[in-house]
């Protein structure tokens, strides 16, 4: 469960940081005020044919996955991922990057196969969801996730570093 005071002042706190105040305090003042570098880590971030899912790095760190049943799923929600990950990057004060040659991409392969597999065997809680299927929550050491499952296939699938 969550503290929606605490969420408001998060988002309060990360928008003075950022240099884009609001006065609601919401998250749609820090994308404006930043939507130059967004769009460009969203333009640089396209889907490839049959892609239904993205794992995520700044700066050599895995931050999270998401995964979903359909490509068009992915390609309809991809910008939004790319931009909501680029502002924690800025906001960390750390333009994200890719990693640096040959050795940077082969370490971050390998500490992504760990996330997942970490991801994977973490155990699991199903309940009902809201709507439609199975809320499924995944806790392990420094990983916490969630899926939707609806007629025992995963709908979506995410799971972020804490």
């Amino acid at each position: 469960m969550s503290d929606q005071a605490e969420v408001w002042d998060d988002i309060a706190q990360k928008s003075s940081r950022m240099n884009a105040a609001s006065p609601t305090s919401a998250m749609e003042s820090i994308f404006s005020a930043h939507a130059a570098p967004l769009d460009s880590f969203v333009a640089r971030c396209a889907p490839v044919d049959g892609q239904v899912g993205a794992l995520f790095a700044v700066n050599g760190v895995i931050v999270g996955f998401d995964l979903f049943d359909k490509t068009s799923t992915l390609r309809r929600v991809l910008p939004k991922l790319v931009r909501s990950v680029a502002v924690e990057a800025l906001d960390a004060g750390a333009p994200p990057k890719a990693p640096g040659g040959a050795a940077g991409t082969t370490l971050l392969r390998a500490q992504a196969a760990q996330f997942l597999a970490v991801a994977a065997k973490a155990p699991q809680h199903r309940a009902a969801a809201l709507g439609l299927g199975e809320d499924l929550r995944l806790t392990a050491p420094h990983i916490a996730g969630a899926a939707l499952i609806s007629d025992e296939r995963v709908v979506h699938l995410s799971a972020f570093a804490l």
